[in-house]
C-alpha cells in the first residue's frame, strides 16, 4: 500500500486537521500568548512549595519602632558602622547591608570614615548595586557604592526586582549588569563569601554572557517558589540588634540582612502568595532567594526544545487518536490528556523544579474538542434526511445534547447528553412537547417567546441559533447555562422534523466570570479601579450604618493635565498620573481607599470618620500633598487638584449619590479658579447640575468624536446655482440624539472649549473641502463661524493658514464669518487679525447684520467681503414696512460697500421674489435646503453638476 493510498483512505483534510492544530499550539507556546493564564496556574502550584520559614536568614528591619528610638531617617553612618561592628563581634555569617551609599557625606567625613572601618574589618558584608532610571528613554543603569565603600566591601550583589505584567514578583536574575559589568544577585553574593567557587549557584553561566551594553541586562533567570505567607523570616529590630546583647547572641551563624521594613520608607512588592495586605519588602524578598538557593529549590523555564517536544507528545497523541481512531470520543480524550497534561506540569515543578506551561495544550484540547463536535454535528445532521436509524446512533456520541422533534415539536429521540441536561430519559420524554421539558429560570421570562418563534422559524425552514446563552432548570432542578442551535429536516423541501443542539456553556461562562472578577485594580497606578471602589464604598456604607460614623467621597480632578498630555505626549502623561497615584498612597490608612476612577479622575474614600470636622483638615493635606510641581527628566510639570467632597449620610446614601455628589462639587471648585477643595450642598440645583453634565459631557463628545459637520447650501439668486455652504456644528449625542448648536455652544463659550472645538472643526470642513475639491463637482466657498473668544488666541491666524496646507484647500475656498459686536471689542487686535486672515486668500462676513451695534465708521475699516441680514428682518418682510426698508437699506449698503449680501432663513416664494427684486445676492434657507449631513451635500453638489436632462432623471 502506498502512501498516497494511505492519504486517499484516511483523508488528506483530516491530516491537514492535525498540522494545523500542532502548529497552533506551538505557535501559543512560542509566543506566550496565553501567559496571563500561565501565571495564575503557576501561582497556584507553588502552594505545593509550602516549608517552615529557614532560620539561618534573618532581617534586621528599620522598622517603625527603631526609627521612634534612633531618630527620623537618614541615620547617621556612625549608626550603622555601630551594627556593623556589633553583627561582626556576634560572628554572624554574613551582613547584607541593603541600604544606598551612593556617595560620601561631606558632613560627617568621619562618619564615613567609621563605616568603611567597620565593613572593612568586618570582611563579611555585601553592598547593593542598585538598577537606577536615569536616561528620558527609562534606560535602567547601576547606581553603585562610593568607591571607597566598594573597596572596603567584602562583595557587591544587585537588587534589581522585576515584576510581570501584573505587577507581581515571580522571579530573580542571579546575574545582571551594565557596561561589560556585571554583578551577582544580592542573595548569591550572600551566600558566596564563604564560597571557594563563588559561582557554582549560576549552574554554568559565565560573565561573557552579558554583553558590552550601555543598558541594564539580566541574565540567568530562575523562578521563586515562594513558601506560605504565614511562615515569616524572622525580623529583628535595627534599635534591639544595636541594645541588646541577649539579641546579638541569637544571631551567631546566622546570614543577616539590613534592610528598610517601616512605612514610607521601602517599596513593597506583591508575589504569588502574598497579596494585597501581605505584600512583602525588597528584604524579604532576598531572604526568599536566599532561602531557595540554600536549599536548591530553584526553578526554571523547561528548555524551548524539551518544551516544544511535551506540547507536540500532548497534542499530537489525542488529535491523532479522536481524529483516526476514535471520532466519537474527542471529549473523554481531550479530558483525559488534558489531565495528563496538568498532571505532567506538576510534575515537573514539584520533582524536577522546571515550569512547563499547561495552558496552549489545554485551550488546544477545549478548541479542537469543540470544533471537531461541531464538524461531526454538521455532518450527521446533513445525513438525518436519509439515514435516521444510522443518524440516532452517531448522535448517540455527540457530547452536545440533541434532540430530534416532529415537525410540531414533540420529543422523538435526546442523546445521552440531552438526558443529563434536561434530567428526562429519551424514554420518558418522547411525546412530550419541546415547551414542557425545556423550562428556562426566571430571569429568562422572555427565552419561551423566543423558543416559540424559533420553533416557528423552522417550520419556515429558517435556522436558529441563539446568541446570548439561555438558563436552562431541567427537571431535577439544576441550572445550566446553554446555547440552542435548531436546525429542520427536509424532504423534498418538506419539513419533516427538526433538531435541537444544546451546548453546555456552563464551565466556559464560570472562568469568563472568574477572570473579569479579578481586574480590580488599574493597570498604570496600581490604584483600585472603579469596581473595586464602588464596592468598598458600598461596605462602608454597611459600617456606617451599623456602627453610625461617618465617611467621606474626595472626587479629585487634575488641573491642566490634559495640556500636559496632548502637548508632551502619553508617556509623560502616566508618568504624572503615577506620581499622582504615589502622593496619594503616601500615608494613606489602610481602611481608606485611594482609586483611580478614570483619566486624570482620582476618588479618595475616608472611611471611619468620628465627624464631619475632620474632613476638611485631611482634604486640605491631600491638596497640599498634590499641588506641588512634578519632574521628569529635567522637565517641570504642573499640575494642581480640585477636590469635590460628599458626606455620608448627608449628602447621600447610595454610592451612585455620594459619587455624583462629589463629582458636582468638584466642579464648582473648578468654576470658582481651581486648586481647592469644596463640599457637597445643596444650592446646586437641578439646573447646575444639568450645566455640569453637560459640560462634562461636551468633554466626552469631543474626545469620542460625536460632534458633525452639516452644510447649508447658498445659491446665487440671479442664477439658482449653488456657490456656496455655511457649516453648522451639530452635536450627535448617544442618547439625546441631535442636540443644535443654541443648547451649548454659550456654555463651551464660557468654558473655554470653543476654542478646541472650534478648531476641531476648521479642520474637519478643510478636510472635506479637500475631498470635495479632488472630485468633479462645482466649486464652492464654506464659510465656518468664528467665536470672539477664539479672536483672544495669538495663535488664530496661525491655525488657520496651518489647516489650508494641511489640507491642501485651493485659495478662495474657505469664508470666516463674525458678528457685530465683535467689532467693538479691541478694534485694533480684531482688525490686525481680520487683515492676516484676509491675507491668506480666505473671505470674511458679517453674520447676523443689522442686530448688533457697529457704526459705519467702523465698517468701512474692516475687510469684509459680505454682509449676511439677519433671519429675524427676513420673518418680518412684507408684514413690516419698517423691515421691508431696512432689508433694502442693508442690501443697497452693502452693494455702495462693494460686498455681496446673502439672506439668511428665506422660506417662502415671496420672499424669495422679493429679495430677488431688490438686487439681493445669495440666498440661504429652508426655502432651498435644511443643513444636511456631508453624504446628504456631496449628493447634492453631484445631482448639481449634472446636465438639465440628467437631473430630470436623477429626480
Amino acid at each position: 500500500m502506498t502512501w498516497f493510498s494511505i492519504l486517499y483512505r484516511v483523508g488528506v483534510y483530516k491530516i491537514l486537521w492535525i498540522l494545523f492544530l500542532l502548529g497552533f499550539t506551538l505557535f501559543l507556546q512560542q509566543h506566550d500568548a496565553l501567559k496571563p493564564w500561565n501565571n495564575q496556574l503557576y501561582d497556584v502550584g507553588l502552594k505545593m512549595f509550602s516549608r517552615p520559614s529557614n532560620q539561618d536568614i534573618v532581617i534586621v528591619a528599620i522598622d517603625a519602632p527603631s526609627l521612634k528610638k534612633i531618630g527620623n531617617w537618614p541615620w547617621s553612618r556612625r549608626t550603622h558602622a555601630e551594627l556593623i561592628e556589633r553583627l561582626t563581634a556576634a560572628k554572624v555569617r554574613a551582613i547584607g547591608l541593603n541600604l544606598v551609599f551612593d556617595k560620601a557625606n561631606p558632613k560627617d567625613p568621619q562618619g564615613d570614615k567609621k563605616l568603611i572601618h567597620a565593613i572593612r574589618n568586618s570582611g563579611r558584608v555585601i553592598l547593593p548595586v542598585f538598577p537606577e532610571t536615569l536616561s528620558p528613554k527609562k534606560m535602567l543603569q547601576a547606581l553603585l557604592p562610593w568607591p571607597e565603600l566598594v573597596t572596603a566591601a567584602a562583595g557587591l550583589g544587585h537588587v534589581d526586582v522585576e515584576m510581570d505584567s501584573d505587577g507581581v514578583v515571580r522571579s530573580t536574575c542571579l546575574q545582571a549588569g551594565v557596561k561589560g559589568l556585571y554583578w551577582p544577585s544580592f542573595a548569591l553574593a550572600l551566600l558566596s563569601i564563604n564560597e571557594p567557587n563563588k559561582h557554582r549557584y549560576l549552574k554554568g553561566v559565565h560573565p561573557n554572557r552579558i554583553e558590552d551594553c550601555p543598558c541594564w541586562q539580566r541574565d540567568f533567570r530562575i523562578e521563586i517558589p515562594f513558601a506560605n505567607p504565614t511562615q515569616h523570616f524572622k525580623q529583628v529590630s535595627y534599635a534591639d540588634v544595636l541594645t541588646n546583647a541577649k539579641i546579638r547572641t541569637q544571631l551567631h551563624g546566622k546570614i543577616v540582612i539590613v534592610g528598610t521594613t517601616a512605612s514610607g520608607l521601602t517599596q513593597l512588592f506583591k508575589t504569588p502568595l502574598h497579596q494585597n495586605s501581605k505584600l512583602i519588602s525588597g528584604s524579604e524578598i532576598i531572604a526568599y532567594t536566599l532561602d531557595v538557593l540554600l536549599n536548591n529549590l530553584s526553578i526554571q523555564a523547561l528548555a524551548k526544545s524539551w518544551a516544544l517536544l511535551l506540547t507536540l507528545f500532548l497534542v499530537a497523541i489525542p488529535v491523532t487518536l479522536y481524529t483516526l481512531v476514535w471520532p466519537n470520543r474527542s471529549l473523554s480524550i481531550s479530558l483525559s490528556f488534558g489531565v495528563v497534561t496538568l498532571v505532567v506540569s506538576a510534575g515537573l515543578l514539584k520533582l524536577l523544579h522546571f515550569w512547563y506551561a499547561p495552558i496552549p495544550v489545554l485551550v488546544t484540547l477545549m478548541a479542537s474538542h469543540i470544533l471537531w463536535s461541531w464538524y461531526r454535528l454538521d455532518f450527521f445532521t446533513r445525513l438525518l434526511f436519509s439515514e435516521r436509524q444510522f443518524a440516532k446512533a452517531a448522535l448517540h456520541s455527540i457530547a452536545d445534547a440533541i434532540i430530534t422533534t416532529s415537525c410540531k415539536g414533540f420529543i422523538e429521540y435526546m442523546n445521552p447528553a440531552a438526558e443529563q441536561l434536561t434530567g428526562y430519559s429519551s424514554k420518558s420524554a418522547q411525546g412530550l412537547h419541546l415547551d414542557t421539558v425545556l423550562t428556562f429560570a426566571q430571569q429568562d421570562y422572555d427565552a419561551s417567546n423566543d423558543l416559540e418563534s424559533f420553533t416557528h422559524n423552522l417550520t419556515d425552514g429558517q435556522e436558529f441559533n441563539t446568541i446570548m446563552p439561555r438558563f436552562l432548570v431541567n427537571h431535577l432542578g439544576e441550572e445550566y447555562a446553554i446555547q440552542i442551535k435548531g436546525t429542520p429536516i427536509k424532504n423534498h423541501n418538506h419539513i419533516i422534523g427538526m433538531v435541537f443542539t444544546l451546548s453546555d456553556l456552563t464551565k466556559t461562562l464560570q472562568i469568563s466570570s472568574k477572570i473579569a472578577h479579578m481586574a480590580t485594580h488599574d493597570p498604570l497606578t496600581g490604584l483600585p479601579n472603579r469596581i473595586l471602589l464602588q464596592e468598598n464604598i458600598a461596605n462602608a456604607i454597611l459600617s456606617a450604618n451599623r456602627n453610625g460614623h461617618y465617611f467621606a467621597i474626595l472626587f479629585i480632578d487634575l488641573d491642566g493635565f490634559k495640556k500636559i498630555n496632548d502637548g508632551l505626549g502619553h508617556t509623560v502623561g502616566d508618568f504624572l498620573l503615577k506620581e499622582v497615584a504615589i502622593r496619594l498612597r503616601t500615608d494613606m490608612r489602610q481602611l481608606d481607599t485611594a482609586a483611580r476612577w478614570g483619566g486624570d479622575e482620582f476618588v479618595v474614600l475616608v472611611n471611619h470618620l468620628p465627624s464631619e470636622e475632620t474632613i476638611a483638615p485631611i482634604a486640605s493635606k491631600i491638596l497640599q500633598r498634590l499641588s506641588p510641581p512634578y519632574f521628569l527628566a529635567g522637565q517641570t510639570l504642573y499640575v494642581t487638584p480640585s477636590i469635590g467632597i460628599s458626606i455620608f449620610p448627608k449628602d447621600g446614601l447610595t454610592t451612585e449619590i455620594l459619587l455624583t455628589h462629589a463629582d458636582a462639587a468638584m466642579y464648582r471648585v473648578k468654576e470658582e479658579g481651581r486648586n481647592n477643595f469644596s463640599f457637597y450642598s445643596n444650592g446646586l440645583n437641578e439646573s447646575a447640575k444639568k450645566r455640569l453634565i453637560m459640560e462634562k459631557e461636551m468633554y466626552v463628545a469631543l474626545e469620542a468624536g460625536h460632534f458633525e459637520v452639516f452644510y447649508q447650501p447658498q445659491v446665487n439668486l440671479k442664477t439658482n446655482k449653488i456657490i456656496g455652504a455655511e457649516a453648522l456644528l451639530r452635536w450627535n449625542h448617544p442618547q439625546k440624539g441631535l442636540i443644535r448648536p443654541g443648547k451649548f455652544i454659550t456654555l463651551a463659550e464660557e468654558t473655554g472649549l470653543i476654542n478646541p472645538i472650534s478648531t476641531w472643526l476648521l479642520n474637519t470642513v478643510c478636510a472635506q473641502l479637500h475631498i470635495w475639491q479632488q472630485t468633479d463637482l462645482p466649486s464652492i466657498t464654506v464659510a465656518i463661524n468664528l467665536s470672539p473668544r477664539q479672536f483672544m488666541q495669538n495663535d488664530l491666524y496661525q491655525r488657520i493658514n496651518q489647516a489650508l496646507i494641511n489640507h491642501q484647500v485651493q485659495t478662495g475656498s474657505l469664508k470666516v464669518e463674525i458678528t457685530e459686536n465683535l467689532m467693538i471689542k479691541d478694534i485694533e487686535r480684531v482688525t490686525q487679525t481680520l487683515l492676516d486672515i484676509k491675507a491668506l486668500g480666505v473671505s470674511i462676513a458679517i453674520d447676523d447684520f443689522g442686530t448688533g451695534y457697529s457704526s459705519l465708521s467702523t465698517l468701512k475699516n474692516f475687510p469684509i467681503d459680505q454682509l449676511k441680514i439677519d433671519k429675524s428682518f427676513i420673518e418680518q418682510l412684507n408684514l413690516d414696512e419698517n423691515a421691508n426698508s431696512l432689508i433694502q437699506t442693508i442690501i443697497a449698503l452693502g452693494h455702495n460697500m462693494h460686498m455681496d449680501v446673502v439672506a439668511e432663513g428665506i422660506e417662502t416664494l415671496e420672499q424669495l421674489n422679493c429679495l430677488k427684486a431688490w438686487n439681493c445676492d445669495v440666498m440661504q434657507g429652508y426655502y432651498f435646503s435644511r443643513p444636511l449631513p456631508v453624504a446628504a451635500m456631496t449628493a447634492l453638489l453631484h445631482r448639481e453638476n449634472m446636465p438639465p436632462d440628467e437631473q430630470s432623471i436623477s429626480a
